[in-house]
């Protein structure tokens, strides 16, 4: 379940009208019965409209974006997901994004990595985020497993 869904042409010119966030918090509240804290609300009006407007200049204004979706059976979510068809199979494709606004990260291992923001304790790699995020969806959905 996505906190906000469509076509990122349209979500961008929310963003661009700076309502999308508040949208965002507002689903949060209705769908989640949480609140939303002020560092997610300026993380989301800071990083959405940049890859919003990066899909329309790659020429994908017209694919669905779903963004804060839930993760089956957790509390996780991913920041978008992107949902068309791959241009040269016509297939279904999806492309998770985990948007991140880290100044300096230094890699520790393959899975982790030190942002000096968040103290000594490494967090989980971008990467291997979106992998555990895809590994989640194939589990709980199989049609999503590419050949």
């Amino acid at each position: 379940m996505a906190l906000v869904r469509d076509r990122a042409d349209i979500l961008l010119k929310k963003a661009e009208a700076d309502e999308l966030h508040e949208l965002l918090a507002e689903q949060a509240r209705i769908r989640f019965n949480a609140g939303t804290g002020v560092a997610e609300i300026n993380s989301w009006r800071q990083s959405l409209p940049a890859l919003l407007t990066d899909l329309q200049d790659a020429g994908l204004s017209h694919v669905e974006v779903l963004l804060e979706h839930r993760l089956p059976y957790t509390p996780k979510r991913v920041d978008a997901l992107l949902c068309g068809v791959d241009p040269t199979t016509r297939r279904p494709s999806y492309v998770l994004v985990e948007l991140k606004q880290w100044t300096n990260a230094v890699s520790v291992d393959d899975d982790l990595v030190h942002v000096p923001h968040y103290g000594e304790q490494p967090v989980l790699h971008p990467a291997e985020q979106v992998r555990r995020y895809c590994r989640q969806l194939v589990d709980f959905t199989p049609m999503l497993a590419t050949d």
